[in-house]
């Protein structure tokens, strides 16, 4: 599967109950009245319609594996024990990425200067957990087609979390290809838009 496949436009439903746990709300602890609460949902909406969801993926066959790193037939190895445990069956690994564009932020960054911070920081919440909905989507494409295979995803995981540096994106970077769909990255493997994730996830036997 080694053949980059990408997404101009992922279909996205922003996960409201994430949004609002990002925003502080613990469900059934906070109440608001009416006015305030459909105030919060326009914002959630105009957040939502402001995002542009993009993404990528690729499958590349695992050329070795040891209890701390894992390495790739393109070359590519990821150092990290954690990792290398959850995917200790896997033959193939999945790299992926979203992106919720740039408009978003854009749009985030104008309310808040200009006094709106509550509706800045909305959007910069769905922002959020609408690219990691992108990458959600990506996974369920693939496990549909590796089901019938009788193999499934592992849980992702995903550069600077863990024992995984954040320099691991550079590899994912290059390898996907990700300047196609309008993605960066900085000399300090940050990646542009800033609302812009990736994950690595191992194909295993179900």
């Amino acid at each position: 599967m080694q053949q980059v496949n990408y997404f101009d436009q992922i279909p996205v439903k922003v996960p409201k109950e994430m949004v609002l746990i990002r925003l502080g709300r613990k469900k059934n602890t906070v109440k608001i009245d009416e006015s305030q609460q459909k105030q919060l949902d326009d914002y959630i909406k105009e957040g939502e319609l402001l995002c542009r969801i993009k993404g990528a993926y690729a499958g590349f066959k695992v050329a070795e594996k040891s209890g701390r790193q894992i390495k790739l037939v393109n070359g590519i190895i990821f150092e990290s024990e954690t990792m290398a445990e959850w995917m200790f069956d896997a033959e193939e690994i999945i790299l992926m990425a979203a992106t919720a564009g740039n408009e978003v932020t854009e749009r985030r960054d104008k309310e808040i200067s200009s006094g709106n911070a509550t509706l800045g920081v909305v959007i910069d919440a769905v922002a959020s957990e609408t690219a990691d909905e992108g990458l959600n989507r990506i996974e369920d494409i693939i496990n549909k087609m590796i089901i019938k295979q009788g193999k499934t995803l592992t849980k992702r995981y995903s550069p600077g979390y863990g024992d995984l540096a954040l320099a691991a994106q550079k590899d994912i970077y290059n390898a996907l290809q990700l300047d196609i769909i309008g993605i960066t990255i900085t000399d300090k493997f940050l990646l542009v838009p800033e609302k812009s994730v990736m994950a690595i996830a191992g194909v295993i036997p179900l």
